[in-house]
């Protein structure tokens, strides 16, 4: 008898024992359960982590965004299994039926995220990192071209971790492009014009330029255009939902005693606190008001203080920033055989006494020592 039949036969077994009046509901559930993880290991998943080493970086993406999407569901179906554990257990079965499933899809598409991941140098140390598992290793592979970024900060500016990098609200759009162009058609220096105002460069806003769906040609330069262009995300959404998710694995893994970002961030934690104190961060403070003069927690502000909730989200950014320039450190070498730009340098340490903070679990080939020291 093949496994489609058995499993026919099972379930056809469990609806008709479904029908006596002293049926298990519960007990039903927890054999769809063990016979949906049984199947899980069915030759096409063995076939498709086979072949996961060898996705593109597009492919990757893709897996990614759907092993989020799958953990939502899974999510889903957890709370709504809890409710019906607690009320009408006759649906349990189905329930059950659904968590199961999506359960092991999400445990497939991990699996095949980690192979992908660990065929790949730099994903291999990535996963190595305490907080850092095979699902954000991966993204971060498919996500980031090492080859399209010279230094660290192209990298920030991508994820959105520049903080000089400006999203323009509609309104805040229409005004720069007033403001630039008047009553004027449309030329290059104008885009170039309204670029510098946004720190980017006028390619950079050009790349947002709106395209014909059919061709997908860039449309002309319209004064609509322009608007839109300007007021469109500047970086990798994902990505920057990616670099949230590490942000707060560092956060829980900060306990750990092998954690080395997450206690990281506590100490940056206590540095941002202490120049709160000493009334360092008022400049920030003031342009926060500025943005928002209806904030929450307007009243600290209007101290020159900035809130619990700020410092440590600029501890916690800190932090990730400091993981994806050891990332873009690792990966450079890994692409270029030579050691990367440094155009900032993270430090811990006052003085004399402060050295620079260097990649955890990883260290470059010999050759690199004898190109740093040159």
């Amino acid at each position: 008898m093949n496994d489609e039949s058995t499993i026919s036969s099972e379930r056809a077994m469990g609806c008709e024992s479904a029908k006596g009046a002293n049926m298990s509901y519960t007990g039903l559930a927890k054999d769809i359960r063990t016979l949906v993880r049984e199947r899980a290991h069915r030759d096409i998943v063995r076939e498709l982590r086979d072949i996961a080493g060898d996705l593109q970086r597009r492919e990757a993406r893709t897996l990614v965004d759907w092993y989020y999407q799958v953990q939502e569901y899974r999510k889903r179906a957890d709370n709504q299994l809890l409710a019906q554990e607690l009320g009408d257990v006759a649906a349990l079965p189905f329930v059950t039926w659904m968590g199961a499933s999506v359960t092991t899809l999400e445990a497939d598409l991990k699996h095949m995220l980690e192979d992908f991941a660990a065929a790949d140098p730099v994903g291999q140390w990535a996963m190595s990192v305490r907080g850092v598992g095979p699902v954000i290793s991966a993204g971060l592979l498919a996500h980031i071209d090492i080859a399209r970024a010279p230094t660290v900060g192209s990298i920030w500016r991508f994820a959105g971790l520049d903080p000089s990098l400006t999203w323009c609200a509609e309104h805040e759009a229409k005004a720069l492009v007033a403001e630039v162009l008047g009553d004027r058609e449309v030329t290059r220096e104008h885009i170039a014009a309204a670029a510098a105002r946004l720190n980017r460069s006028p390619q950079s806003l050009l790349n947002l330029w709106p395209t014909d769906k059919d061709t997908g040609e860039r449309k002309p330069l319209t004064r609509d255009n322009f608007v839109s262009a300007v007021k469109t995300r500047p970086y990798n959404g994902r990505l920057k939902t990616l670099c949230w998710k590490i942000g707060e694995s560092f956060v829980k893994q900060s306990g750990r005693d092998d954690d080395v970002y997450g206690h990281l961030y506590l100490s940056r934690k206590q540095y941002e606190h202490e120049r709160n104190d000493a009334g360092e961060l008022e400049v920030q403070a003031v342009a926060m008001l500025r943005r928002n003069p209806n904030h929450a927690q307007a009243a600290i502000y209007r101290q020159g203080r900035l809130p619990d909730g700020h410092l440590h989200s600029r501890a916690k950014r800190w932090a990730v920033k400091l993981f994806l320039s050891h990332w873009h450190e690792v990966a450079y070498w890994e692409h270029y055989g030579e050691p990367p730009p440094k155009p900032y340098v993270f430090t811990v340490g006052d003085g004399d006494h402060a050295h620079r903070l260097r990649p955890p679990n990883w260290s470059p080939p010999l050759k690199a020592d004898r190109k740093e020291k040159d």
